[in-house]
């Protein structure tokens, strides 16, 4: 009987440990320990690690000089999200992927729906519907977000991949002498070597993230509104004719499209069909 009343304060201690919130204190490591510093959690620290938390889904509250975490979150993780809280470029290219339901920037009256794709499901705004398109060698289908914009995706063994062409530069003098009047496709400069990196003279960003459990690629536009918006997942899984690949984007989009569609990425739930 002892035995049995022991366990039961256990865990009920356990549980009230799960749910009780503690105070968040800035960790760092000086080589030796896990050193906590209460004075590190300025203004700018306070905001970061309310994102980091909620792009991780750890549930917290605030008051006016202090952070709280529920449950219990051991000292090489709060390690972790303490130098994510003050990283600039995380911060900076993960907020968009925050989902839908706990993003604080967008807005709280817009209603979300559960789109059912067959092979996937995916949250978007109430207004977005599906269209059916006819693929070789896929499943082709498009979402409609409005009279402009329009997202397409692939499922099969030749999705497009998403990859970006690294850019062609010519010199304005060899361009003139080719005799070809259309540029569109290259970077003219006055000097070759005057010429950037080829990274800085390309369009699109990208990054490496998870979208339910598989390695994505995710692209998006330097500049909003013009360049491709998207995700692709090399694998997805296997079947007797070969790897299937996944791909969905958009082309050109409206920049508040494009954020709604960049975090709506982080919901999509694939279910494999025979």
């Amino acid at each position: 009987m002892q035995t049995v009343l022991s366990s039961i304060i256990i865990c009920v201690f356990l549980c009230s440990c799960r749910d009780r919130y503690h105070r968040y204190v800035p960790t760092y490591f000086d080589g030796e320990q896990f050193v906590e510093r209460q004075d590190s959690l300025t203004p700018q620290h306070k905001e970061g690690i309310k994102k980091v938390f909620a792009f991780y889904g750890v549930p917290f509250r605030t008051d006016s000089n202090s952070v709280y975490y529920r449950g219990t979150i051991e000292k090489e993780l709060l390690l972790n999200y303490s130098k994510k809280a003050m990283d600039k470029d995380w911060l900076a290219t993960h907020m968009f992927l925050l989902p839908l339901t706990s993003c604080a920037g967008h807005n709280q009256e817009q209603a979300f729906k559960t789109l059912d794709l067959g092979t996937f499901t995916i949250v978007v705004p109430d207004s977005w519907r599906k269209s059916t398109a006819q693929g070789k060698d896929s499943y082709v289908s498009n979402i409609i977000i409005d009279s402009s914009d329009t997202l397409s995706f692939d499922l099969g063994h030749f999705s497009n991949p998403l990859s970006e062409r690294d850019p062609i530069i010519f010199s304005r003098e060899d361009f003139r002498n080719r005799g070809d009047s259309d540029s569109t496709d290259l970077i003219l400069v006055d000097d070759y070597r005057q010429a950037k990196e080829l990274d800085q003279y390309k369009k699109q960003n990208l990054l490496w993230d998870s979208v339910d459990g598989r390695e994505a690629k995710i692209v998006y536009p330097r500049k909003s509104g013009i360049g491709i918006t998207g995700v692709y997942i090399d694998s997805l899984w296997t079947t007797k004719f070969g790897k299937d690949r996944f791909k969905l984007s958009g082309e050109n989009m409206k920049p508040e499209n494009q954020r709604l569609f960049l975090q709506a990425i982080k919901t999509i739930k694939f279910k494999k069909t025979e």
